[in-house]
């Protein structure tokens, strides 16, 4: 059995998959399979997938699924994974060459260690720079939280995770009509046990393509509203950032304001601060009423989802 799943949750992205699979073609270690999660696509992408399966020059399996949303994709990978480690790469980025190698050897490093979920490492602009921030020098482990909300860790990053601690918890909710949840609600729950083994070296390459834009995360507030109170939720109840709470509680109202539905106060973590800043959450909802009219529909998840929230 190989020791990594890279899986790709995918939505008519035919164009954009040949990219992805020329780079795990290009891998200078075979110790992976891919995954590949087709959320219901228009396009040609199964029969794409199945050409490269017939091929067989990497191990391939595809799964198709009605159409849900990244985080019901991530869903359907997470309980056919059946690997020691899985790394999600999106349909629109790359690899290195050395990206499964290098997350090998970290690994083998760390691999003793029941406190220990994964890896995090970078991710890097087509043109090497990286995305953010490096990590901080010499730092061996580390939760997420502490790493953006103490060390002043910015952007995107990639996550490598053990199967064994993906699976121990639930899975993210569905919500009728909606088609987002935070993929970093994940990470938030792993913080409370584990941490991450830290590997400051490029994992993947990313493209911001206009399709996929974090802009489109406004709009996306107002067509998941139930996904995103979900996990402002799930964030205030772990989040001990007085800051972070405060960004929280005010997404929480907002996210009721378009929910309609008045309980702002139902599985509230923080009562007294959501009826504190009730004016505020009033005044921050009209700013994304406003935000999200300036941009188009809702189209890819926001990057950023995987790893922190706005």
């Amino acid at each position: 059995m190989k020791t990594l799943t890279v899986f790709t949750p995918t939505f008519d992205r035919a164009h954009t998959l040949p990219r992805l699979y020329e780079s795990l073609l290009r891998q200078d270690s075979d110790d992976f399979e891919w995954l590949v999660v087709d959320d219901g696509s228009t396009d040609d992408t199964a029969a794409l997938v199945a050409s490269w399966q017939h091929d067989a020059r990497i191990r391939i399996s595809l799964l198709g699924k009605p159409n849900g949303g990244m985080h019901t994709a991530h869903n359907v990978a997470h309980a056919a994974i059946g690997t020691e480690l899985c790394v999600c790469i999106d349909s629109d980025d790359t690899m290195p060459p050395d990206a499964v190698s290098s997350i090998l050897a970290a690994w083998r490093e760390h691999r003793g260690d029941p406190k220990v979920a994964g890896l995090v490492g970078l991710d890097v602009h087509p043109d090497g720079s990286v995305v953010g921030t490096r990590l901080p020098e010499g730092l061996r482990y580390a939760r997420l939280f502490d790493l953006y909300e103490r060390m002043g860790v910015r952007g995107d990053k990639k996550i490598v995770l053990r199967t064994d601690v993906v699976r121990s918890h639930p899975p993210y909710p569905v919500f009728d009509g909606e088609r987002l949840v935070p993929l970093g609600t994940l990470y938030r729950r792993i913080d409370r046990t584990h941490v991450l083994a830290c590997l400051d070296h490029p994992l993947c390459i990313v493209e911001y393509l206009p399709d996929g834009s974090s802009s489109r995360v406004f709009r996306q507030y107002a067509e998941s509203p139930r996904g995103f109170r979900w996990a402002r939720r799930l964030e205030l109840s772990l989040s001990p950032s007085p800051r972070r709470r405060i960004v929280s509680v005010l997404h929480l109202l907002s996210a009721t304001f378009f929910v309609g539905d008045r309980r702002f106060l139902e599985d509230n973590p923080a009562p007294l601060l959501t009826v504190l800043l009730f004016p505020a959450g009033l005044l921050f909802h009209a700013w994304i009423r406003i935000r999200g009219a300036t941009v188009g529909p809702a189209g890819a998840p926001p990057r950023g989802a995987e790893v922190s929230s706005a």
